[in-house]
């Protein structure tokens, strides 16, 4: 029997272990918390990924056998996590057991850790109760947003970065979803799953919320999907109605910034990347775009990707629909705007 005092509400835990002296544990199988989990949750399976399966099929059949072989593989299991656990965790740390619903996994660590006198507590409905609460946060919650656009080389990434440091709530939705929206794009087979990108995001905007209710939060303007990852609609439509700022740097700099970021490209590599959009240039444009790229001018490569593909997306959207222009010559000026800008939306500007 576990005791009531030693069953957390999964919004009450992540509120804990904002303090540092706590310890989450995922008692899933190795294949569940790669799909998704807890931020700072480790993994140590009492069922591992073929044991689980093996026990899953045999429940489907011979539901008290599973048991039994379940328990044999979680004793077998539990003795290697009692081992990590005795190397690297210090008897006043709090720990947090979790499975996929508060089932025979997580009780079962949970009642060795609590009798061998750990100061050990479960999570109510485990991954599915924390599951439920970012589901229900995303449909109820409301978003305090700013949002930046500007053309390509601009810089908006850095500039997101960089306030973020100055302690600014900041969300870099293309670090999260691990996908740049650029013609360096990203894998789709090295973007996370939906779920775990949600609770990249709930994570963020939870600890903003915990923080300040009034501080704003910056974000860059995205399209709905990211790579395969789709944003939350309530998120998504809250961009939409957000305050908008427009951030412009003169072609010359943002070619030289694209530039950089070419930098660990080989020529082989941009030509295979620059082919997926060869329709959008004229045969002209396109010989001198191969040419820059063969003689390794990444800048003039740069500058014409910018001229005649990227600036004619970007430039079609209307200044007027920007509440703020930022429109400078280097990056520096633009950082210091920015800075003034949030610093005059409010006292509250600031998390911490």
């Amino acid at each position: 029997m576990i005791p009531p005092t030693r069953i957390l509400d999964a919004e009450n835990l992540l509120n804990f272990t904002q303090d540092e002296n706590w310890l989450v544990i995922d008692a899933r199988s190795e294949a569940e918390f790669e799909a998704d989990h807890i931020l700072d949750a480790i993994n140590l399976p009492v069922l591992k990924n073929e044991e689980r399966v093996e026990v899953g099929c045999l429940y489907k059949k011979k539901p008290f056998e599973a048991r039994i072989l379940g328990a044999q593989y979680i004793s077998k299991n539990i003795p290697d996590i009692l081992d990590f656990i005795k190397k690297t965790v210090t008897r006043e740390k709090k720990i947090c057991v979790y499975c996929w619903r508060g089932g025979m996994r997580s009780k079962s660590l949970f009642l060795v850790l609590y009798n061998i006198g750990y100061d050990v507590y479960i999570l109510r409905k485990g991954y599915k109760g924390y599951r439920k609460l970012i589901v229900s946060f995303f449909e109820n919650a409301s978003f305090n947003l700013r949002v930046i656009y500007g053309p390509s080389g601009s810089g908006k990434s850095d500039l997101i970065n960089a306030i973020k440091t100055d302690g600014y709530a900041v969300v870099n939705l293309e670090e999260m979803a691990a996908h740049k929206g650029s013609l360096l794009g990203g894998s789709y087979e090295t973007q996370p799953s939906q779920k775990m990108f949600e609770s990249r995001l709930f994570h963020s905007l939870f600890l903003y919320k915990q923080k300040s209710n009034f501080a704003p939060v910056i974000v860059e303007g995205e399209s709905r999907k990211i790579g395969k990852i789709i944003l939350p609609d309530t998120f998504f439509k809250a961009m939409i109605a957000a305050e908008k700022i427009w951030i412009e740097l003169p072609i010359k700099k943002r070619a030289e910034r694209l530039a950089k970021e070419y930098d660990g490209l080989s020529a082989a590599e941009i030509f295979q990347k620059i082919e997926k959009i060869k329709k959008y240039f004229s045969n002209e444009v396109f010989e001198k775009l191969s040419l820059a790229i063969s003689e390794n001018n990444k800048q003039e490569a740069a500058a014409l990707l910018l001229q005649y593909h990227y600036d004619t997306y970007y430039f079609k959207r209307k200044k007027e629909m920007f509440q703020k222009k930022i429109i400078v010559t280097t990056w520096n000026q633009l950082y210091a705007d920015m800075k003034s800008y949030l610093a005059g939306i409010s006292a509250d500007s600031k998390i911490i």
